[in-house]
């Protein structure tokens, strides 16, 4: 789904179709955060043919991809308070998973797993 998601964004780019990528970015950004590591080369591929860093259609879909997502975000939170907040995002921050292999420090999780502490698994996302 996010994968098909992500390729329905691109094709309503490719489409001239700014308004409705951006705010399909936003929604599976939401639902699922892992594609946010699109979000930089969809930016430069926007207007890539343009010397400029800003663009008005690179604006437009930063702006409204955002609010779409924190727009979701803030009706959710709305709905169910802080539990939704920690649960959907906050938790991935703090938690001790010896078997999320994705990481780039699994095997030092793996190894360590008791001695891992919650800023150390916090550090984890700064690369």
């Amino acid at each position: 789904m996010v994968a098909l998601m992500v390729v329905g964004v691109l094709s309503l780019l490719i489409n001239r179709s700014t308004y409705r990528a951006a705010m399909l970015f936003g929604f599976v950004v939401h639902f699922k955060i892992y594609p946010i590591i699109y979000a930089l080369p969809i930016y430069f591929w926007i207007d890539h043919n343009k010397g400029s860093f800003f663009t008005p259609r690179r604006v437009k879909f930063t702006l409204v991809s955002a609010a779409t997502c924190l727009g979701i975000i803030g009706f959710f939170y709305l709905q169910f308070g802080y539990k939704m907040l920690f649960e959907t995002y906050l938790y991935h921050f703090i938690r001790k998973d010896n078997r999320h292999n994705f990481s780039v420090y699994f095997y030092y999780f793996y190894l360590n797993f008791d001695n891992v502490s919650k800023l150390q698994s916090a550090m984890a996302f700064v690369p």
